[in-house]
């Protein structure tokens, strides 16, 4: 009669894999931090794009001045017109003057908004921005033709081009009214996510 054999694992062979995968894990972390970082700047930059592309959209199809404002008061449709601008504001609102076709006036009326809430709120990024509020005219170019930058920064962290890991964003808005999200940590000539504003 055969004798069966039990196959497993020894100890040696148990405590050689754990310390393995802690090894992998201690490598790992820092990276996928810096991945989970990167990807939550990434958002907030596409919020912000996202409202000025709609507040350009806006302009064009009321025939009206339309606002992109960055805000510190939560924006909703009551307050709309009393929010306090701050170009550093984690909120922002598109906001314009639309004609009431029974009554025949125009009052200024929220046309899209983000609570800073729902893109992770102030504690996962920073907004610097050149002002508070773009205004896009008729033909969907800024007022005044005055280009602009907003920088979308990490709380914690340094950004690549500065020497650090979190791979910073800026919004530009070119004076002409067209709207684009660069990298300023590439500098190559020809590069489309090069930044092409100079910082101040």
């Amino acid at each position: 009669m055969l004798m069966s054999r039990h196959s497993g694992f020894t100890l040696i062979e148990l405590l050689i894999g754990l310390v393995i995968v802690a090894i992998l894990m201690f490598f790992a972390v820092p990276n996928y931090h810096t991945f989970i970082e990167n990807q939550k700047l990434r958002a907030r930059a596409e919020s912000i794009l996202s409202g000025l592309h709609t507040a350009r959209q806006e302009a064009i199809r009321l025939n009206t001045n339309v606002s992109f404002v960055l805000t510190s008061t939560v924006p909703t449709p009551e307050n709309v017109g009393t929010v306090t601008l701050d170009a550093s504001g984690p909120h922002w609102l598109v906001r314009g003057a639309v004609m009431d076709p029974d009554t025949q006036t125009s009052a200024i009326t929220l046309l899209d908004s983000q609570n800073a809430a729902e893109t992770g709120g102030t504690a996962l990024s920073v907004i610097e921005a050149d002002a508070a509020e773009v205004v896009f005219t008729p033909l969907g170019r800024t007022a005044g033709g005055v280009p602009q930058k907003i920088s979308i920064l990490p709380v914690k962290g340094t950004c690549v081009a500065e020497g650090g890991k979190v791979r910073c964003l800026n919004i530009e808005v070119a004076g002409n009214g067209q709207i684009r999200m660069c990298d300023p940590a590439v500098d190559t000539p020809g590069d489309t996510r090069r930044c092409m504003l100079e910082d101040d």
